[in-house]
């Protein structure tokens, strides 16, 4: 418990002094194992999403990310929820 709440403590320090915009992406009914492709091969948690849509929200929106800040091309997904992706709690804060 006081590991987590000192990485809160962090994270909103962090996000506090950001001098560039910052993206907070939540995906419903995930654990920490799925952003890793470990669950794909596994046994599928019952009440968890599927592990095959976890990872196609968590890969598109990975690539919108590279794809804006590496190859300069805008994405829909870092502009607000999308409805493709319902699962997803999504909030931008531009710097």
């Amino acid at each position: 418990k006081e590991l987590i709440a000192l990485t809160k403590t962090w994270d909103e320090s962090l996000l506090e002094h950001s001098t560039n915009d910052w993206y907070s992406v939540t995906i419903a009914k995930t654990q920490h194992g799925n952003f890793s492709d470990f669950v794909l091969a596994g046994a599928h948690v019952p009440g968890d999403l599927d592990p095959r849509r976890a990872h196609a929200i968590i890969v598109a929106y990975t690539e919108a990310f590279f794809d804006h800040y590496l190859r300069g091309k805008d994405s829909d997904l870092l502009k607000a929820p999308s409805p493709m992706y319902p699962e997803v709690t999504f909030e931008k804060k531009k710097k």
